[in-house]
């Protein structure tokens, strides 16, 4: 049967490539909104984090899926939207660098540590009393995939922009898979979902006196984008679930780079979004209970840019190959 993809963020996009490779009939339609928590994320993939410095949820999967999925993409694109970068975590205070002087010895997190340069970890121009390590980690550009992959599917006409009503009849010989974001909160199809959205906002700066290109996180995190550039973030709101950048949300991420800089900066950019968050950062996906013409796949929060591939691949070998979701993912059994 002819199959919608709702939505044409991270959800939408690795789900779209995944069917494109088994060579299944679909079609994207997508509002093309200026502003979605897919495009302007920062695609900052770590994989220690956390004030409890821990491994992400099965990283290793995870890593491998998204390295993969990202480089045959690239291959089509004709160019690399994805790079490992070095991350910097700095402890906040000592009780974090006591505690990583127990949890970085462990065998678990050695694969993941990247060596640190000789001498200094970081420049004078960074504030670092209580120390910190380096770690591998990567960075997706998440507005050059989203857009390069939109240009692609609409040079093969599998997209259109348009906004699609999801209260509208959905003919029962048409397959509709909702790749909503935050919007899909007020999905009457999936009622059932309770969203725990939160609003994030990111600063875009200049800092012309900061040599600097590793990824720095410390309370909030740095991304080198070149030429003295850098995006800085994020914020987290439960409450204004809106994409309107505000005051206070600028004035608390100054304050942390105030913290973190000993040279100035400048803002030239502020953006705000909802991540979709249904359950921390883990994806839903499946088809409808009652109705299987009708999947959904939403949820990806802040770790969209790693976890999507490996839950889209999930999700496409079973939408064709009839081959189990992961149980933790299946929305028939959350």
């Amino acid at each position: 049967m002819p199959l919608l993809i709702i939505g044409q963020g991270l959800a939408g996009t690795t789900l779209a490539w995944e069917l494109l490779w088994r060579g299944c009939d679909f079609r994207i339609i997508d509002e093309a909104a200026p502003v979605t928590s897919s495009r302007i994320a920062g695609g900052l993939i770590t994989p220690i984090t956390g004030q409890r410095l821990a491994l992400g949820w099965r990283v290793q999967e995870m890593w491998d899926a998204a390295t993969a999925f990202y480089s045959r993409a690239a291959a089509t694109l004709g160019h690399q939207p994805f790079s490992e970068i070095p991350v910097v975590r700095l402890f906040r205070e000592e009780r974090e660098a006591e505690l990583w002087s127990r949890k970085g010895l462990q065998p678990e997190f050695q694969p993941w540590l990247h060596p640190s340069p000789p001498g200094p970890l970081v420049s004078p121009a960074i504030h670092a009393p209580h120390g910190g390590f380096q770690m591998r980690g990567a960075r997706l550009d998440t507005r050059l995939f989203l857009d390069s992959s939109r240009d692609h599917f609409l040079s093969l006409g599998l997209f259109q922009q348009a906004r699609f009503d999801p209260a509208a009849p959905v003919p029962p010989d048409t397959r509709v898979i909702f790749c909503e974001g935050h919007a899909g909160s007020t999905n009457p199809h999936f009622p059932w979902f309770k969203f725990k959205s939160a609003k994030g906002e990111i600063l875009t700066l200049h800092i012309p006196d900061l040599d600097e290109d590793r990824i720095l996180s410390s309370g909030l995190w740095l991304l080198p984008l070149g030429g003295g550039h850098f995006r800085a973030g994020s914020t987290y709101d439960w409450d204004h679930l809106d994409t309107v950048p505000t005051a206070a949300a600028r004035a608390t991420l100054e304050e942390k780079l105030r913290h973190l800089l000993r040279v100035p900066f400048t803002v030239i950019d502020h953006h705000a979004a909802v991540r979709p968050i249904i359950r921390e950062s883990r994806a839903v996906t499946g088809l409808h209970p009652a109705r299987e013409n009708l999947g959904f796949f939403n949820g990806l929060g802040s770790k969209g840019s790693l976890h999507a591939p490996w839950f889209a691949r999930d999700f496409a070998s079973h939408l064709i190959d009839h081959t189990p979701l992961d149980p933790g993912s299946d929305l028939r059994k959350n």
